[in-house]
């Protein structure tokens, strides 16, 4: 018998897009709604309940549903160096 590995997070997992963070915003912002509300009014999406939460915590303390720039991966320590 033979079993084959999944990986769990990338299986049917949707993620947020730009379009998704601003509609957030926007709900969150224009019109008060909170997670439970969202996820009630759109059920086709699947977002994860605890990535709602992240989110509209991170709008409620900055503004912005978009990270800081220069906040990700430091890309400097990828790049191959050039010898000549």
């Amino acid at each position: 018998m033979d079993y084959v590995i999944v990986d769990v997070i990338s299986v049917n997992m949707p993620v947020l897009t730009s379009e998704d963070k601003a509609l957030v915003k926007v709900l969150r912002v224009e019109k008060g709604w909170n997670v439970d509300r969202m996820m009630r009014e759109f059920p086709v999406r699947q977002w994860k309940r605890q990535t709602l939460y992240d989110l509209v915590r991170k709008i409620d303390q900055t503004g912005s549903s978009y990270r800081l720039t220069g906040s990700g991966i430091y890309t400097d320590i990828y790049k191959v160096p050039h010898f000549d």
